[in-house]
């Protein structure tokens, strides 16, 4: 057999350039295989043994500092002894770097004390002016510990945009914990038997120098579509400290009792304004309350579709001394009250107010001490789709119906009454379609 024009290669065979099917420019396999850094030429080891926190930092910094790029992770166990710290990316020269770790099939375990996957500033003024411009994305992987206190699997300090997805946190002390991450996404994750918490985002209040409770929020801050199968005696499954405008939507608690489902603690920050709850399921017995709430207030609060058919209480705000409560569309069953009221607030006297809206609880009077205690008062009361029997206030159709059980209609003496009590005045108490609570 004879072969003819057939090329010898002059260039190392990493060199050489290939065509892909239906491209046009050749390139080399070099070339190819740098598109993506795989953490195994980096010598991770996937078999469970030694420790891979300087293999995956090495590959991690391949990238380029400034522009990011994607790291992979493939299939296996990766042992941990020692915390992977995420290099110092930053944005320059007109790029604002995103970084993608994909590790799908791969768990990342340790039984030490430490951060598995970790990435904090040296002080407020890194986290502002360095860190943060830096959006990191995590998808799939499964993060294990060994209930020490002390175990995280990722602790993400500084960032804005962060999504962690898919991601998978077991047996841990904290699962995963934001600091100072602005309008992060944490999506379709699950934790289970985590010691103290599930999820945390928080401000970098005590974890550099220079962050406080005013200059480092993870404001804004989504959990959707998370599951949190809690261990018993844990402090919350979701935690939101020192940050506003965080939403826990489509989410589940269950498994074993901890305090509290979701623990909100303002930490008296003046810039912590609004927090909010949507079709949340509880199935488990929280100690205290589903939602627990602290550390001051004077924010909105809205809480809807919260179901659950264990837990005793459902919102115990005595630590947060005032604010705005919007509770709608929540089918609490009475018949599963087996320790106190369903609230427990502490009003703040003339400085809260509360609006429920379609209220499921059975027959009983929600303004009672049965459902309320602690400083609640027929005055600080609203209610729309629930007959408040002769207490606080009944809204139909825009109007003031009802007023400590006496019939009003639109005039210069009863709005000056409701304004008194804390309805806008006017005659008509709604502002778009949304209804207005105001405390004189």
């Amino acid at each position: 057999m004879t072969f003819t024009n057939f090329p010898i290669p002059t260039a190392p065979f990493e060199q050489s350039t290939f065509l892909s099917a239906g491209s046009s420019t050749p390139r080399s396999l070099a070339g190819r295989f740098a598109d993506i850094v795989n953490v195994m030429d980096f010598g991770a080891l996937n078999n469970n043994t030694g420790d891979n926190s300087a293999a995956f930092a090495n590959a991690a910094g391949h990238l380029n500092l400034n522009r990011g790029g994607v790291v992979f992770v493939p299939p296996g166990i990766y042992a941990f002894t020692a915390p992977f710290d995420i290099p110092r990316f930053a944005p320059g020269g007109g790029w604002t770097p995103t970084v993608d770790f994909y590790m799908s099939g791969a768990m990342l375990t340790t039984s030490s004390a430490i951060s598995t996957f970790r990435r904090l500033p040296i002080d407020q003024n890194d986290a502002a002016n360095v860190l943060q411009g830096t959006k990191i994305r995590f998808h799939g992987g499964l993060f294990n510990g060994t209930n020490v206190a002390g175990q995280k699997g990722i602790d993400l300090g500084a960032t804005y945009t962060a999504l962690v997805e898919d991601v998978f946190f077991q047996s841990l002390d904290v699962g995963l914990e934001l600091a100072f991450c602005l309008g992060a996404r944490v999506v379709g994750c699950h934790s289970i038997g985590c010691v103290s918490h599930d999820f945390v985002a928080r401000c970098g209040d005590g974890k550099w120098s220079g962050a406080g409770t005013s200059n480092s929020q993870s404001n804004h801050t989504t959990f959707e579509g998370c599951r949190a199968y809690s261990a018993n005696g844990a402090i919350a499954n979701y935690k939101v400290a020192g940050s506003s405008g965080v939403s826990i939507r489509n989410c589940i608690a269950e498994g074993s009792n901890p305090t509290s489902s979701i623990l909100f603690d303002g930490q008296g920050s003046p810039v912590v304004k609004s927090f909010t709850v949507d079709n949340f399921h509880c199935e488990h017995f929280p100690s205290d309350a589903i939602i627990k709430m602290t550390g001051a207030g004077g924010g909105v609060y809205r809480f809807q579709q919260v179901h659950s058919t264990t837990a005793h209480r459902f919102l115990n705000s005595s630590g947060l001394s005032s604010g705005i409560y919007a509770i709608r569309d929540t089918p609490y069953v009475e018949s599963y009250f087996f320790n106190g009221p369903a609230f427990t607030l502490d009003a703040g006297g003339a400085a809260s107010a509360i609006l429920i809206e379609n209220w499921g609880g059975g027959d009983r009077n929600v303004a009672d001490g049965v459902w309320w205690s602690g400083g609640v008062t027929p005055g600080n009361l609203l209610y729309l789709g629930h007959e408040p029997a002769g207490n606080g206030f009944m809204v139909e159709s825009g109007q003031l119906k009802q007023y400590y059980g006496a019939a009003l209609v639109p005039n210069a003496a009863n709005d000056a009454a409701a304004a008194i009590a804390g309805v806008p005045i006017g005659g008509t108490y709604r502002n778009g379609n949304a209804l207005q609570i105001r405390i004189a």
